[in-house]
């Protein structure tokens, strides 16, 4: 019986992440719109570094249902993890069934 609140606040905390994200999706989409950014039957090419800001951007367009490719720059600065960010975008794409494209430069 001690564990069911435990529990029960995990469950809750799901279900406020979950609505937490409904409402970014809904507040993202409004933006799109009101500022004609694109038509929703346009491809848009995302540029994927693999840090926060990008893959939460990626996950809205995925979320949204929109159309949407995943470019990545791998410039090397970072030596390993740079490789590792690049799989990982690599892996997000394919996760989402969607293009990947990436660059490395030297």
């Amino acid at each position: 019986l001690a564990t069911l609140p435990q529990k029960s606040n995990q469950f809750a905390k799901v279900r406020h992440v979950n609505f937490t994200f409904v409402v970014m999706v809904k507040k993202f989409l409004t933006y799109i719109n009101e500022k004609a950014l694109f038509q929703p039957s346009d491809k848009v090419l995302l540029a994927v570094s693999g840090g926060m800001d990008s893959v939460v951007m990626l996950h809205l367009f995925h979320k949204s249902g929109l159309g949407f490719a995943v470019a990545h720059c791998n410039f090397g600065l970072r030596g390993e993890e740079s490789d590792a960010d690049e799989q990982f975008v690599k892996k997000l794409a394919k996760k989402y069934k969607v293009p990947f494209f990436s660059e490395q430069f030297d």
